[in-house]
């Protein structure tokens, strides 16, 4: 069961890392918006496994016009969930987001 769950999330990471790299940007600016705010809850349920691929298709998305088109509230919400998914996959050390928020 756990397979069928792992491989929908890995072949959409891989398929949409692989399509943004492959289309202008001119292109990808109206959309990225909304594709970033699809890939970012997959950061909350992904494994250890699949938690590459999703940074990685994040990271093609984020790199579109060098984030010309990024709001502060997609910012934002991307930002804490990235430093979620770190924390919490972050081992053998006691920061909290609070420690680093404010460093």
């Amino acid at each position: 069961m756990l397979l069928s769950v792992l491989f929908p999330i890995d072949l959409t990471m891989h398929l949409c890392g692989s399509f943004c790299k492959d289309i202008s940007d001119s292109l990808l600016e109206p959309v990225a918006p909304r594709i970033a705010e699809a890939v970012g809850p997959f950061l909350s349920v992904t494994s250890e496994d699949t938690l590459s691929l999703v940074l990685e298709a994040l990271l093609t998305i984020v790199e579109i016009r060098e984030c010309a088109w990024m709001t502060p509230e997609l910012a934002s919400s991307l930002v804490s969930a990235v430093l979620d998914i770190w924390m919490k996959n972050n081992k053998g050390t006691s920061h909290s987001r609070h420690d680093y928020a404010h460093s």
